[in-house]
């Protein structure tokens, strides 16, 4: 289930959260279908007044674990890096925990924390990024991701390296992938395409996790770059994404999810121009 509210800072606050802009705020809601359901959440805000969001400003209804048991029992946030690892790439992984080390006041807390129980302070995520949500013991509980909304007309957001790069929509609203402007590295070339016959091993990919999909088990819906995408309303080949089949995608991402760009090898990055 998802859910997306907007306000604007001099009419309203949004729960507990502190209004501080004339600029608009909001949040997404997403819950988990089953116990140990991956679910992909970006990441639309930034905090009051800057340009990324703080870690712990995600909010969740699960229960908090503690440090000894986190790795089986605490909620999850699994944060991709593309490039680490000499770019084969590797997850930062944070719990929800109980007794979290706050370092600034020497005490223990409830938090978003690393392995090593230390309090996540410093670490924030840049609009049009998404991360993975896992509770792993209840159903049903909640993710919310709430803030700023730029106040920019339109965002781009990259991926400067082949292979997978999580990403999403910058701003709270749902996506259309044939919408979107997609460059490659520069910014100003289009985004080269590859064709329907070799679109498995060339075409640039975008994959869509369905948390639902599988009584809980989730699924992916894969989507390819390429020049012979057949559109049915106009009978004929275009450049566009398509399904496995070949057909333009019909496809709307909700607001607050994410999904997976694939580059495969030769791409040197994309850029996506996303408006609001």
């Amino acid at each position: 289930m998802k859910k997306m509210m907007f306000a604007f800072a001099a009419a309203a606050a949004i729960g507990a959260f502190a209004i501080e802009s004339a600029n608009v705020v909001g949040y997404t809601q997403t819950s988990n279908p089953a116990p140990k359901s991956y679910v992909m959440v970006a990441n639309s805000f930034q905090d009051v007044g800057g340009t990324t969001l703080d870690l712990n400003k995600i909010a969740t209804e699960a229960t908090a674990g503690a440090y000894d048991t986190a790795s089986s029992s605490a909620p999850m946030l699994k944060i991709w890096d593309p490039t680490a690892g000499n770019g084969i790439g590797a997850y930062y992984t944070y719990y929800l925990i109980t007794d979290a080390y706050d370092e600034d006041t020497d005490d223990e807390v409830t938090a978003w924390a690393d392995r090593n129980g230390d309090c996540a302070k410093d670490v924030t995520l840049p609009l049009g990024s998404a991360l993975w949500y896992i509770c792993q013991t209840e159903t049903g509980k909640s993710v919310t991701m709430s803030g700023e909304v730029s106040p920019a007309s339109d965002l781009t957001i990259s991926a400067t390296t082949p292979g997978y790069t999580m990403v999403a929509n910058p701003f709270p609203q749902a996506t259309d992938l044939n919408t979107v402007e997609w460059y490659a590295a520069d910014g100003k070339t289009p985004l080269a395409p590859a064709t329907y016959d070799t679109q498995s091993t060339a075409a640039p990919t975008i994959k869509v996790w369905d948390a639902a999909a599988g009584n809980g088990i989730g699924a992916y819906l894969t989507y390819y770059y390429i020049s012979d995408a057949y559109d049915e309303d106009n009978d004929e080949e275009v450049t566009a994404w398509a399904d496995r089949n070949g057909d333009v995608a019909d496809i709307s991402i909700p607001a607050g999810q994410g999904f997976w760009l694939i580059l495969p090898s030769g791409h040197t990055g994309v850029k996506a121009t996303f408006t609001k």
